[in-house]
């Protein structure tokens, strides 16, 4: 019996696991892919040492780097300096016992490594020179900026000239020196500073210097002199900085550039090399004059300038109106002055600037208190005395600051007063010589010549009286000051009212009677029987009926004077019951004594009552 064997092979199929790191730019970076064996019977072989995958141990990239394997499939990458980002990678490979061969990729990654610049700015004054040094900063401490690389601007080159600004430089170190041109002021343009770091990546920051303008001060001079005499004066100059004078070496000059200049009608400049200006005017010429101006530099070359400014001074005359000289001419511009028996009247100023103070004679004037010309008095020549003058007193003399003299006056007045020397009201003084006037509520007493030469006209109240028929002052009602009106006076009737001769007021009333007054008598109400005896007491006013029990209404009457008489009739009794009840209900009213003992009273009220009336209509 044969019997067939037939083994079977499973294969056995290591795996590789790829490997990836990461570092800066320009550092050297290890990656190792791992092996694992397809079965632990058949490990991977040591002995066989690893390679890339085309059998070689180095592999170099252009524009990245060099990758080397080490027989434990150990990958080392050696970047070039500027590579950054992914890198392509390499393959290794091993082989297993049964030299079954695995691969595995290996991909390093390369981060940039970026310095970083920071600007600098510098400022000082015009013409000085400047430095400043941008400050570069390593992107990592690992790649630290390279000093043995000298700094230079952007293109490469260590000097810069821009025309109008200065000349910037650049030591190695980066430090930048900017010689200004002197007339240069503002903001430089500036420069670009450019380093690298140890891997050679570039990195730039600008360098911009400021110059402040230094700008020297100039103070004008003035002068003045007597016409036709030289003047001098001299303008100062201030540096605007201490580090910047004035350059005593260029000499000063007019604006023009000129040591001498001539202006037709004023005069002649000149100036000497400390700065002197001196001015000769023409013989007529009084003012003020154009001036220059005067120029000077700094050691930058600033120009500066500043006036010099003369006057003349010119005449002052004293004449009178037809210009005859009253005292000698004096030099310069002169305020008036007092002259014996003138007044200034006005000044004048010519277009040269002389100035001509003219007077008149000093005159008398004759015045009232506000200042006007009394009519018929005209301004006399020269300090005359005061006058008498019809219809004014004399008051004062004043002498006035311009030497004229005024004699003052003022009007007569004519008051208006009572006995006790009161100004009546309404009726003020009144100026100048007045007639009396008819004043109502006053009468005329006297006119006063007063010592001043003034007139009061006297006057009194006059009086209102009230007075019956017969001259008689009617009690109570005394006589009063002034003009009043009548009153209504109880017991009087008003007559008349009279104007006496004086102006006095006289009311005239007389008496009346006041008659009898009529009695007053109030209406009643009553309720009788037929027979006219009461059922129930009289009441004050009209009253209705009613009812009253055991009676019923037959008539009511009412007599001339409105009184009301109630007339009622007795009800007759049908049983003894309602008799009974009849009785029962009497207590309301009284029993019929009763009753008529009270009609009886009220009949004797009634009959008091009408000889009352009677008695007083009587009287």
């Amino acid at each position: 019996m044969t019997a067939k064997y037939t083994p079977t092979v499973t294969p056995v199929t290591p795996e590789g696991t790829p490997a990836e790191t990461t570092d800066i730019q320009g550092k050297e970076q290890t990656g190792k892919p791992t092996f694992t064996p397809g079965n632990p019977d058949v490990p991977m072989d040591d002995e066989v040492p690893a390679t890339f995958e085309d059998g070689s141990t180095t592999k170099t990239i252009p524009g990245e780097g060099t990758y080397t394997v080490a027989p434990d499939g150990t990958v080392t990458f050696t970047p070039e300096k500027t590579f950054t980002g992914k890198g392509t990678g390499v393959a290794v490979k091993r082989v297993d016992k049964n030299g079954t061969p695995v691969t595995a990729k290996y991909t390093p990654t390369v981060t940039p490594v970026t310095p970083e610049g920071t600007p600098a700015e510098t400022t000082d004054i015009q013409g000085k020179e400047q430095n400043g040094k941008p400050e570069f900063k390593p992107g990592n401490p690992d790649v630290p900026m390279d000093d043995e690389v000298p700094a230079t601007f952007e293109d490469g080159s260590t000097e810069k000239v821009i025309p109008g600004e200065g000349t910037y430089t650049v030591a190695p170190d980066g430090t930048v020196t900017f010689t200004p041109e002197k007339t240069f002021t503002g903001k430089g343009t500036g420069v670009t500073v450019k380093r690298v770091d140890k891997n050679g990546t570039p990195v730039t920051a600008k360098y911009t210097p400021n110059v402040t303008p230094v700008t020297p001060e100039g103070t004008p001079a003035e002068s003045e002199g007597p016409k036709g005499q030289p003047q001098t004066g001299t303008p100062e100059f201030k540096p605007g900085n201490p580090n910047v004078p004035i350059d005593e070496t260029v000499k000063p000059t007019f604006d023009d550039g000129t040591t001498e200049k001539k202006v037709p009608g004023e005069g002649t400049y000149t100036i000497d090399e400390n700065g002197k200006v001196t001015f000769t005017p023409e013989p007529d010429f009084v003012g003020q004059a154009k001036g220059v101006t005067v120029k000077r530099v700094d050691k930058n070359g600033t120009p500066v300038t500043a006036t010099y400014t003369p006057t003349v001074r010119p005449d002052t005359s004293f004449v009178d109106k037809d210009g005859k000289p009253l005292s000698p001419t004096e030099d310069g511009t002169k305020p008036t002055k007092d002259i014996p028996g003138y007044k200034i009247v006005k000044t004048e100023v010519d277009e040269k600037g002389n100035t001509k103070h003219i007077y008149e004679k000093v005159t008398t004037t004759h015045k009232d208190k506000d200042g006007n010309v009394i009519p018929g008095t005209t301004t006399e020549e020269g300090t005359t005395s005061k006058k008498d003058i019809p219809g004014y007193r004399f008051v004062e003399t004043k002498k006035l600051p311009n030497g004229d003299t005024e004699h003052v006056y003022e009007k007569v007045k004519t008051s208006f007063k009572d006995k006790d020397g009161n100004e009546i009201p309404n009726y003020p003084t009144e100026d100048g010589e007045q007639p009396k006037k008819d004043i109502p509520g006053y009468r005329f007493v006297e006119t006063k010549k007063l010592p001043n030469g003034d007139v009061e006209h006297v006057y009194e109240k006059v009086k209102t009286s009230h007075k019956d028929k017969d001259g008689n002052e009617i009690p109570n009602y005394p006589t009063e000051d002034g003009e009043q009106p009548k009153k209504d006076i109880p017991g009087y009737r008003f007559v008349e009212t009279k104007k006496l001769p004086n102006g006095d007021i006289e009311h005239v009333y007389e008496k009346v009677t006041a008659p009898t007054p009529t009695p007053v008598v109030e209406k009643s109400t009553t309720w009788v029987d037929e027979n006219g005896n009461p059922l129930k007491p009289t009441e004050n006013g009209t009253k209705d009926p009613g009812s009253i029990p055991g009676y019923e209404l037959v008539n009511t009457v009412v007599d001339k004077d409105g009184n009301v008489r109630h007339i009622f009739r007795k009800v007759t009794k049908p049983t003894a019951v309602k008799e009974t009840e009849v009785k029962s209900e009497l207590p309301n009213t009284g029993t019929e004594n009763h009753a008529n003992l009270a009609a009886l009273g009220l009949l004797g009220l009634l009959s008091g009552f009408g000889l009352v009336a009677r008695k007083k209509k009587e009287d």
